[in-house]
This record gives C-alpha cells, structure tokens and sequence, in this order.
C-alpha cells in the first residue's frame, strides 16, 4: 500500500505560552512520520533560531504515554544528524517527526516500515507542543500514513535523561534504563572529549568526539552539529543493529556503565534514542 500524505484535525490552544494538542485517529492506519509546521510573527519569522526558542518542548503519547520527548532545538539537531537539515519558507518552519526512520534498512523485506507505528491496538495517539514566548504562533500538521490496520510493534522512543557533572575528568552514569536496546545517546554539550561504553563489563563503544565525527562522516550522517555529541550505536542503520540490553542466553544484562570525559564541570543533557515497545 502505498503511503499518503495526508492532513489531520487541527491543533487545540495554539497561543503563546501554552501547551497545542493533536489527536490522531487511530485503528486502521499505520503511521510513518508526522510533520509540523511552525509560524511565527517573531521578527525573523519561523527561522531556526526562533523554532529552536519558541517551540520548548514536542512529546508524543500513545495511550497517555510519552514516547517521545524532545525540545525543539534537540528535534532540529538530531534530524540534521539524520541527514534532514532545517527547512522553512514563507510558509513556516518544517519539523519532522519520522516513526518508521528514513533510510534506516532492514535484512527483511519490510525495510524501515517494521519500525511503523500501527494504531490497531491503540486508543490515542496524541501529539503535544509546549509554546513558550512567540509572537502570534500557528501550527499545523500532515502525517504519511499507511491504509493498513496493524498492531503497534517494537518502535522508536527519544527520552532525555541530565547527566549532572560535578568536576572535569570522568563522570559515570550506570542509571540509564535497561528495558530497551538503543540505537543512540544524543549527548548535547560542548565540552564533552570521549565517551566509554560498557555492557557487562565488555567495551563496545570508545571514542573521542571527533572520531566520533569522521565515523558518522563515513556513514552519511551530517557533522559535525554544534552542542552535540552523538554517541551512535546503530552508525549502519540497519534497524536490526542496537546496543542490546539482553545477554545472547535472553537473560537481561547486569550494568549499562557510561564513562562521560568532561573538561569542563557542565552538567548536560542526554536525549536516549532507544527501541522496543511501547511504554
């Protein structure tokens, strides 16, 4: 079947300082993505800067549930990352949200498409915009759907995390969830040198930000991005490969360690890019 763009209702209280909301229907559609469109009467209209600072926070909830959960100037960044830089016209800004990634490959024939969300077995599906100071906002929305009725499988969730940092050197964090595997560890801080990953005491990502750069480079992700350091675990972007937090047994894995070298004592934010199902 082929997917449609297609248009939804309308956002409820789009003003500034308040929260939009976006009810989907649910049931016979699966969906790939949901694209927002900003406007603003801000001088410089819907530019990346005044996005990134009106727009304070976008979640989607399924059944309630956050899912997703990103501000707006993390949404431009890791989209550019995934080779969608920011885009806007006279008509407003455009601001992506894909469900099932582009150009994220599968060895079945399903391809990105097993990472689509059905709706079969979902009573709502709700997408929110905290608004912060604007000048007469406007949002909209189009979604690309697919005319088949599935349940929700295993799908794409961004949740961020502070790590607090108290002196330069290293800061260990064992306290990310184990309940997913991960694709990412969007790490959103300038001052960040290398990163050490540590699964059951075995080493399965050590780097320094710039080789983290010329190996993203090399797989066609766009960097380097200012502020970000993204710790890349499914740099093949095969939908298959994640950090898995089960032992090859099934049993679930002991310690998630993460050793954060700081030259600079700044705490930051860490937005987990993880897949499994549905909270």
């Amino acid at each position: 079947m082929a997917r449609r763009p297609i248009s939804t209702n309308s956002f409820n209280a789009v003003a500034a300082n308040q929260t939009a909301t976006l009810d989907l229907p649910v049931g016979d559609l699966t969906y790939h993505g949901v694209v927002l469109y900003y406007d603003t009467a801000t001088s410089g209209g819907p530019s990346q800067a005044n996005v990134e600072s009106e727009i304070s926070r976008v979640r989607v909830k399924v059944n309630g549930k956050t899912q997703v959960e990103l501000t707006g100037a993390q949404l431009v960044a890791i989209n550019t990352l995934y080779g969608r830089p920011f885009m806007f016209s006279a008509d407003g800004a455009w601001l992506p949200i894909y469900f099932s990634p582009l150009g994220r490959k599968s060895r079945s024939a399903q391809g990105e498409d097993a990472l689509a969300w059905g709706t079969a077995d979902v009573a709502t599906l709700q997408i929110e915009v905290d608004i912060g100071g604007a000048t007469s906002p406007t949002l909209a929305a189009r979604v690309l759907v697919d005319d088949i009725r599935r349940p929700m499988g295993p799908i794409v969730k961004f949740r961020p995390f502070v790590v607090p940092v108290s002196a330069t050197g290293i800061t260990t964090v064992t306290t990310f969830p184990r309940n997913d595997d991960y694709y990412a560890l969007h790490c959103f801080s300038s001052v960040l040198d290398d990163v050490e990953v540590k699964v059951d005491q075995r080493e399965l990502f050590k780097l320094t930000a710039a080789q983290i750069d010329y190996l993203l480079a090399d797989h066609d992700f766009i960097v380097p991005i200012s502020g970000l350091v993204p710790v890349i675990f499914n740099f093949s972007q095969r939908v298959a490969d994640s950090l898995r937090m089960r032992r090859g047994d099934g049993r679930p894995s002991s310690e998630f360690r993460v050793d954060f070298n700081m030259n600079t004592a700044t705490s930051f934010t860490v937005v987990a890019e993880t897949v499994g199902l549905r909270d």
